[in-house]
């Protein structure tokens, strides 16, 4: 899980909260979001009261939900998997965000309150503007009653667009005008797990391409290799 949104579960180690995953059952969840959860709840980072809440097109209950995943096999898997709920729904179809928002009500009334609400679209490209439409329409995006942030009021929602955002410069300032017209920039994680993996790639190849380099780009000469990535806020 990058690190921004760790420093965001950080910021309510002691809240409750809700993360909603949105292509709960592709490969991204299976090996990358679930798995760092899995950790942050080992090492006691998660608050008591937390809720992540599949949405994908499979017909699961929430214990098929929770015997999807490899972890499983672990001993501490059943506290953790305790957490896991499911909503079958498709990115597509009105009724399942509908039947989301019920069971998003629930927790707020099982823990008597507002609870935080991220929205992790871990989802091919393609179908970012259908959810992100989909929230709007009915009124997820809002919180638990909250209006829009432009209102002034405090809007407990976040939300979490997966790489690639976009696949090139026009497509990624459409899709934030999108994002801007419903969510304050501070709402907004934009994450690539990926980024400078192909830089990375190329260095070994330069490596090993070139006679002059590959005898002293080694172990015996080479203490150690910082990749820095510098951007401004």
């Amino acid at each position: 899980m990058p690190e921004d949104l760790a420093q965001e579960v950080k910021k309510i180690h002691h809240s409750p909260f809700i993360l909603v995953i949105f292509g709960a059952t592709g490969d991204l969840a299976q090996t990358k979001l679930i798995p760092a959860l899995f950790s942050f709840f080992k090492q006691g980072i998660l608050p008591q009261d937390f809720f992540i809440v599949g949405f994908s097109r499979r017909d699961y209950t929430d214990g098929d939900f929770r015997n999807y995943f490899e972890e499983k096999e672990n001993p501490e898997w059943e506290n953790f998997s305790k957490h896991l709920f499911y909503q079958k729904g498709d990115f597509e179809e009105k009724e399942g965000y509908e039947n989301l928002g019920k069971k998003l009500l629930e927790i707020d009334k099982k823990i008597g309150a507002c609870v935080a609400r991220f929205f992790y679209l871990a989802t091919p490209p393609q179908n970012y503007e259908t959810i992100l439409e989909s929230l709007v329409s009915t009124k997820l995006s809002e919180g638990c009653g909250h209006p829009s942030t432009s209102s002034g009021q405090v809007n407990f929602t976040r939300i979490i667009i997966e790489k690639p955002f976009g696949k090139d410069l026009e497509t990624a300032k459409n899709l934030d005008k999108k994002l801007s017209k419903t969510f304050e920039e501070k709402q907004i994680f934009r994450v690539d797990h990926y980024l400078g993996k192909e830089t990375v790639q190329n260095m070994i190849a330069f490596r090993f391409a070139n006679g002059i380099f590959e005898p002293v780009w080694s172990k015996n000469l080479i203490d150690h290799v910082q990749i820095t990535l510098s951007e401004t806020k």
